[in-house]
């Protein structure tokens, strides 16, 4: 058996089984392509290793490589297809102290850029509009990708310019307000794609069916490469899609410092704006803020302050 219908077969299998299965499929096919359409039965170790050190990866990546390949190549042996390969040693796990990446506001605008000039999957019936509605999304909302992935049309209200979110673990539901131009920004992108796709989903395929997250991330990945951007901070691993969020919050912050605003007074507020109980979990974006801000930082202490679902939250949130 040729590699190229090998690697084909394995993956209508993965996906027949349920799995979604789109980096892995990109990886697989870079394997394939790294050797070209060879026989199956003498691919060696030396081919695995050759492919795990084409270019600089982090060990993550590198890991998560090499279960690919060797799940890949095991399947095939226990099949009859090919004897056992010999795998190159697995770098052992690392801890790595992670802090999330702050985009600036021309690397945010290059993002979107980027994204418009993707060429997607079609097989995955994405499109390059949709791609960049939701990365604008995730950045002037703060909202998590999850919260996407689970936003239907009516949790999006033009007229009040809000929108819903709702926890699938204890059905709490949380109801944000959202500034003039992303409420104009997603009132155009909801009015063209009613015209061509019909979905209960905000954010859908082409075909009607929602977004996955691996599409998301890998069209995040792409758009990333696009716009030529990458970690300035000293970390060798790159800018993750969750790192939005807290580019949300670390810009929020720093227009309040900059404003002289009271932050005793905001905080709270952005801790709710972002589903978080506590202010503890605001407290990170407070470290991650420029360190010009420091002096005013240290004077706030924030607490254990627990936000209930209150009716009058709305309103203040909306008065800020």
């Amino acid at each position: 058996m040729r590699l190229e219908a090998a690697t084909d077969k394995y993956i209508r299998h993965m996906r027949g089984a349920g799995f979604d299965y789109a980096s892995q499929t990109v990886r697989l096919s870079a394997f394939c392509k790294h050797l070209g359409d060879v026989e199956l039965s003498s691919v060696d170790r030396g081919d695995v290793l050759s492919f795990l050190n084409k270019r600089p990866n982090s060990i993550v990546t590198f890991r998560a490589k090499w279960a690919l390949i060797r799940n890949f190549l095991e399947y095939w042996h226990f099949r009859g297809v090919m004897p056992v390969v010999s795998m190159p040693p697995r770098p052992p796990r690392v801890r790595q102290e992670f802090s999330p990446y702050i985009f600036s506001c021309d690397e945010v605008r290059r993002l979107l850029e980027a994204a418009l000039r993707l060429r997607l999957n079609h097989n995955w019936n994405s499109d390059s509009e949709t791609i960049r509605a939701v990365f604008l999304f995730l950045y002037a909302t703060g909202a998590s990708l999850r919260d996407v992935l689970q936003l239907n049309q009516e949790d999006v209200n033009f007229e009040a310019a809000t929108i819903s979110f709702v926890s699938a673990e204890n059905a709490y539901r949380r109801t944000i307000p959202i500034g003039s131009v992303l409420l104009a920004e997603l009132r155009t992108y909801s009015m063209t794609r009613s015209r061509q796709v019909s979905s209960r989903h905000f954010f859908a395929r082409l075909d009607g069916k929602p977004l996955t997250r691996d599409t998301i991330c890998y069209d995040f990945e792409k758009s990333l490469m696009l716009a030529g951007l990458n970690r300035r901070d000293g970390f060798s691993y790159r800018p993750r899609l969750s790192d939005l969020r807290a580019t949300f919050a670390v810009h929020r912050i720093t227009s309040w410092i900059r404003r002289g605003d009271n932050l005793g007074r905001l905080l709270p507020a952005l801790s709710a704006y972002l589903g978080q109980k506590h202010l503890s979990g605001t407290e990170r974006f407070l470290m991650l803020t420029p360190e010009r801000f420091t002096k005013e930082l240290r004077r706030l202490r924030p607490g254990q302050v627990e936000w209930s679902c209150k009716p009058e939250l709305l309103e203040y949130l909306d008065s800020l």
